[in-house]
Parts: C-alpha cells; sequence; structure tokens
C-alpha cells in the first residue's frame, strides 16, 4: 500500500513539474524563432547535403534558409556548437544562380566566407560547389553537394497563431501565400481601441454610462448594464419590481 501512495505522489509531482513547465513551442531539440515562424533543429549526425535534405523533409521541413540578417544573427546567438552545418542554398538548377530550397532566390543579403562562391579545381579538374554551409564563423561556403558529409540545419513551420498569438497585440493572421509568417492586424476587435500597436479595453461606461438605466459596469470588450436593489431590467430599461442584477 504505501508504494500504491508513493506511486500516486511521483505522478502528482510530475503532473505539477509539466504545469509549470510547458514544453517549447516546437517541441524539445527545436529552437523557435518567432520573427519568421520557424522551428529551427541542428542535427549533429552528418550526412551529404543530398542526404540532409531528404531527412529534414521526412520531418515535415527542410534545410533552413536565411533570408536576412536578423535569422543570421537568431543562429549566431543560439548555436552554441561551432562546426560546418549544411544549409538549404544551392546553385545546382543555375550555375552561379544560388537558390533557397523554398524556391525564393538569394536576396541582396548574404555571409559569404571571404573568397566564396568559388569552384574548387583539383588535380587541374573542375569540382562543383553547388550547395552551400555555414563554416566555424557561420560565414557561408560553397562545396560539393554528394562528396561531403556535414552535420545539417533543418527547419519547419512553427506553431504560428497558436503560440502566444503570434506576438500580435492584435488579430493575428498566418499567411497563406507559401511562407510561413504570420501578420498582425492593424486594428482592433469590437470593444478595444489601437494604442502603440496594443489593443487596450474601451470602457464603455464612461461615455452616457453605457446606454444604461441605472448601473453600467464595464468587462473586457464589452459592458453590461444592471438595476439597483428593487428593480428589474426588461432589455431597454429598469423597471421597479423584483430584484433582477442582470442585464442585458
Amino acid at each position: 500500500m504505501k508504494s500504491f501512495f508513493l506511486i500516486i505522489a511521483l505522478f502528482e509531482t510530475i503532473a505539477v513539474f509539466l504545469n509549470a513547465h510547458p514544453p517549447p513551442p516546437c517541441g524539445y531539440d527545436w529552437m523557435y524563432y518567432q520573427e519568421s515562424n520557424k522551428c529551427i533543429r541542428v542535427m549533429h549526425s552528418t550526412k551529404t547535403w543530398l542526404d540532409a535534405n531528404a531527412d529534414c523533409h521526412r520531418d515535415h521541413g527542410r534545410l533552413l534558409t536565411i533570408p536576412d540578417e536578423k535569422t543570421q544573427d537568431f543562429l549566431t546567438e543560439n548555436i552554441l556548437v561551432k562546426d560546418h552545418y549544411w544549409i538549404g542554398l544551392t546553385d545546382i538548377m543555375e550555375e552561379g544562380a544560388f537558390t533557397w530550397v523554398d524556391g525564393t532566390h538569394m536576396n541582396t543579403f548574404n555571409r559569404w566566407a571571404q573568397g566564396e562562391p568559388n569552384i574548387f579545381v583539383n588535380n587541374r579538374q573542375f569540382v562543383d560547389e553547388d550547395c552551400v554551409h555555414l563554416d566555424h564563423n557561420f560565414n557561408w561556403n560553397d562545396n560539393s553537394c554528394c562528396g561531403r558529409h556535414k552535420k545539417y540545419i533543418c527547419e519547419k513551420r512553427g506553431p504560428g497563431c497558436n503560440h502566444d498569438n503570434g506576438g500580435c497585440q492584435t488579430k493575428c493572421t498566418e499567411s497563406t501565400d507559401g511562407d510561413w509568417t504570420v501578420s498582425c492586424s492593424h486594428s482592433c476587435g469590437e470593444g478595444f481601441a489601437l494604442e502603440d500597436g496594443k489593443c487596450y479595453d474601451i470602457d464603455e461606461c464612461t461615455n452616457n454610462n453605457g446606454g444604461c438605466d441605472q448601473i453600467c459596469v464595464n468587462s473586457r470588450g464589452s459592458w453590461d448594464c444592471r438595476c439597483n436593489p428593487g428593480y428589474t431590467y426588461n432589455g431597454t430599461r429598469c423597471n421597479f419590481g423584483e430584484d433582477d442584477e442582470i442585464i442585458g
């Protein structure tokens, strides 16, 4: 019997711990980059670029895309082990025309290491270097897609509006045009006013007593009309009769 109560106590302790420490937005072993609604995972096994990308796909993702400096900075701040990691940039389709695995072309932002990208020459033969990895300084370097085994970084769609309302104070909307980003509405719902990017409750009772006959009670996003003791509310006004705190 004592063992039974010890087991019950253990389960209760675990439940309290889980409630106090909910799982991270993307699950364990993943980092959440809310700016682009990405879940990012560093993979410490080594594969060729092609096999690494296939492995990310099996987890409903792809190799990491780095479209801007903010994403690059997030990596340098959060990846603790400096190493060579494949990312999702390649010019396999057209030499020199680097494209991300999400189908977008590399824009003006890049973090190429000095002298990169280049074409490697081995025994007077050109070796195609069509796939890109991060070096120990998080700079970009092109290398052979099939001939090198490296660690790699996967990304997948994040929880979006389901986590912390997407970081929005207003209405959160997830993109439907192929990317994973969320956008925050520039307006607030009924009963709220927008100020400095945040939605604040409007106290309707400060304006003509909210249109109430006797008592106005403000609530978040709305308000109620109530009656004094001895009165009932008929949907429009308070009439003398049985007490009724309800209201409209």
